[in-house]
């Protein structure tokens, strides 16, 4: 197996080598640089689409490209600003920017010794997302990335880890996980994570290959989250048996805490301690695995305004049957960010009852 991922591994970059120039070698030869270009590692990221005009797109972005005649690299001028940004040539590859120059220990280089092995770890953050690689001298690796699931729940991290092999060939860092193998590139004393391929009829096929294995890895990764969104069916059964209203059980005229409900995602929420109103607005729900997440703008106590609110309510649904527990603070409540945490242990008791429909 090991050794068909190393072949899988040298056709990839063979094929790729063609309409590519070496990192640093001044490449002289002719090379067709319009085209398409995707990552061809465990992050994903937009395609450059390279015309024949000198124009680009790259997501929502356009502008015009250069190419550098002694290097290959490519450097890209939005039109909206001043500001470039360049794909390095490197082998069979490009790379952008990142790096993984410094180990998190001793702030060192990477350091690997005459049998490809490196005991150091790295960390970057490739946009808004951290990134760790563990390099062991056993030659294995662990790469993990985080992002934060939802705006303003800055602890819930979505977490994507893979573990496997690596061998480092020339300047070809190759992460061997599962039946994919990720490139990364070693030059200049630093590991690059974000690497591009050109896209033709000899690599499409095992480009498409990587990126479904990544998907599949971070929808694996998301069925052990309780913050994960519930699939459309469950989502659907559940908001049916949630619509309406909801009290707490100790709700009386003084005090009253309220929720009520409304398909397809409108909540109503209303707090009323010992007869002050201090919350009575509209916003919005959603069916999580492992919680109803509700957002709305609370009014500050004085008055002075609004401050955005996120409330994560609990729930069993257990034959037909919807239970609503005591909600969490996912920005204080430090015992829910376990993704795999069981929110309903941490209180028990039922905290809302249904009282209409």
């Amino acid at each position: 197996m090991k050794k068909m991922k190393r072949l899988f591994a040298l056709a990839l970059a063979a094929a790729l080598a063609l309409s590519l120039v070496a990192c640093g070698k001044g490449g002289k030869e002719k090379v067709v640089i319009p085209g398409t270009y995707d990552t061809v590692g465990p992050f994903p990221g937009e395609s450059y689409e390279l015309n024949e005009n000198g124009s680009y797109i790259y997501g929502e972005e356009k502008g015009t490209y250069t190419v550098d005649e002694e290097s290959g690299c490519i450097t890209f001028q939005p039109k909206d600003t001043k500001t470039t940004h360049t794909l390095t040539t490197c082998g069979a590859y490009y790379h952008t920017d990142t790096a993984l120059d410094k180990d998190v220990e001793y702030g060192l280089a990477p350091d690997f010794d005459e049998n490809g092995r490196c005991e150091q770890t790295f960390e970057t953050t490739i946009g808004e997302t951290p990134v760790t690689l563990e390099l062991h001298g056993d030659g294995s690796f662990i790469l993990s990335s985080s992002k934060e699931a939802y705006e303003s729940a800055s602890h819930l991290l979505d977490e994507t880890v893979y573990e496997g092999s690596y061998s480092l060939e020339d300047t070809v860092l190759s992460l061997d996980w599962g039946d994919a193998t990720f490139p990364f590139l070693f030059a200049d004393q630093a590991i690059y994570p974000v690497v591009y391929g050109k896209r033709t009829e000899q690599t499409s096929a095992k480009i498409d290959a990587i990126k479904t294995a990544v998907l599949h890895a971070e929808e694996e990764a998301a069925q052990n989250r309780w913050w994960t969104p519930a699939d459309k069916v469950r989502a659907t059964e559940i908001t049916n048996a949630l619509t309406g209203t909801w009290e707490r059980p100790d709700s009386s005229f003084d005090s009253k805490y309220q929720l009520s409900f409304t398909a397809p995602d409108t909540v109503s929420v209303y707090k009323a301690p010992f007869g002050r109103v201090v919350v009575d607005v509209t916003g919005t729900f959603t069916v999580l695995k492992g919680a109803i997440m509700l957002d709305y703008k609370a009014p500050f106590l004085n008055g002075s305004g609004f401050y955005y609110k996120r409330d994560m309510i609990p729930y069993t649904y257990t034959d037909g049957v919807l239970t609503l527990y005591q909600e969490k603070d996912p920005l204080n409540d430090e015992e829910i960010f376990d993704p795999a945490a069981d929110l309903v242990a941490l209180d028990p008791e039922p905290y809302y009852v249904k009282v209409s429909e």
